[in-house]
């Protein structure tokens, strides 16, 4: 009899501790739940009056960001890494180089272009030539034809007079009148000769040459920028002032058409900024200018003052999909952006952070 009670009392206590550690497992799981929402509502700890209303917090996670994102950088042009002179981390301005393809190509293509270009301006100093070369001859003809008027003219007066002194018995014969005839037919076709060449240079426009020459040279320079353009793109040069956040390439490595992941991501040097992401059934809590308080999710430190900056029209899913613990992908948000004061802890990109929203400031 005493056994029986002794084992009753036993399994009495077992199926009491079994439940209790069954309550503490679903607490646990509900509470993980609740803290991986980007806003949950929380109490404040402490003890309060049993009907007094007592203030509710927005808590969410967040993460550490600039406004407009950091930059994924791939070249335009694939080819073979041959250099990346910066490193991760360090400072680098507007314009530097951070990464370099094999640009033999593009080059050989650059001087072909130039070569072009030369034999075009060639081409139109030859033209140019021309054209001062058809003004002599036109300056030529007019003297031509103007001494082959004079020829005609001596002819005429020598006929007329062998004429006068023929019909006058004063002198001459007919075959003098005859030859001097001849002379002024011979004389007036000679005119006649030099005013056809004169039509013939003067519809030869040499300006023509001149025009497509010029033509052909915007054309090369054209060909120019495009090759130097094409020498531009093996190049990845920083779109800021900023910093490298993460380099993804080796050099060796052959960079394709069609990239998998960026070469190398840029991070401009901007504000720190908390770029939180709230489900909608509380988005209706957040308002401009509220005040907040910033830790780091994983040590509890920092305690960074921040402000309500921005709020975004739009529902949709988050911006980076991360595949962390406790973290829900399949849910709508709306984007909050938050301000940050500097307490001397510098804040990292990417890094999550604990945002407590403290009321709305005035």
């Amino acid at each position: 009899m005493n056994d029986s009670s002794s084992n009753f009392r036993l399994a009495r206590w077992l199926a009491g501790f079994g439940l209790l550690l069954l309550a503490g497992s679903f607490l646990v799981v509900i509470g993980g739940a609740a803290s991986s929402r980007d806003l949950a509502q929380i109490e404040p700890r402490g003890l309060s009056a049993p009907n007094e209303v007592v203030p509710r917090r927005s808590v969410a996670v967040a993460f550490v960001d600039i406004e407009e994102g950091t930059t994924p950088l791939y070249p335009t042009r694939p080819g073979r890494v041959v250099e990346v002179p910066v490193r991760e981390g360090v400072p680098v301005k507007k314009g530097d180089i951070l990464l370099r393809v094999d640009d033999s190509l593009a080059r050989i293509d650059l001087q072909r272009a130039q070569h072009a270009l030369q034999g075009a301006e060639v081409r139109l100093q030859s033209a140019l030539k021309l054209v001062e070369k058809h003004k002599r001859q036109i300056e030529a003809l007019n003297e031509a034809i103007e001494v082959q008027k004079a020829e005609l003219a001596e002819a005429e007066a020598g006929l007329t007079k062998a004429r006068a002194f023929y019909e006058r018995k004063l002198g001459g014969t007919k075959e003098d009148v005859l030859i001097l005839e001849k002379k002024v037919a011979k004389a007036a076709a000679g005119v006649r000769a030099k005013e056809k060449e004169m039509q013939a240079v003067q519809a030869l426009d040499p300006s023509d040459a001149v025009r497509a020459a010029q033509i052909e040279i915007a054309d090369k320079q054209q060909l120019i920028k495009a090759a130097e353009k094409g020498l531009e793109e093996c190049l990845i040069r920083a779109p800021k002032d900023g910093s490298l956040l993460r380099v993804l390439v080796n050099i060796g490595e052959v960079l394709g058409p069609n990239p998998q992941r960026p070469a190398l991501v840029f991070c401009a040097d901007a504000p720190r900024i908390i770029r939180a992401e709230v489900e909608q059934e509380f988005a209706g809590q957040i308002q401009l200018g509220q005040n907040a308080t910033i830790r780091d999710d994983a040590t509890g430190g920092g305690n960074w003052k921040g402000k309500v900056i921005r709020i975004s029209d739009w529902y949709a899913h988050r911006r980076s999909i991360l595949f962390e613990p406790m973290q829900f992908n399949d849910v709508r948000t709306m984007e909050v952006l938050l301000s940050v004061e500097p307490n001397g802890t510098p804040l990292k990109i990417g890094q999550r952070v604990l945002v407590t929203l403290e009321g709305l400031a005035h």
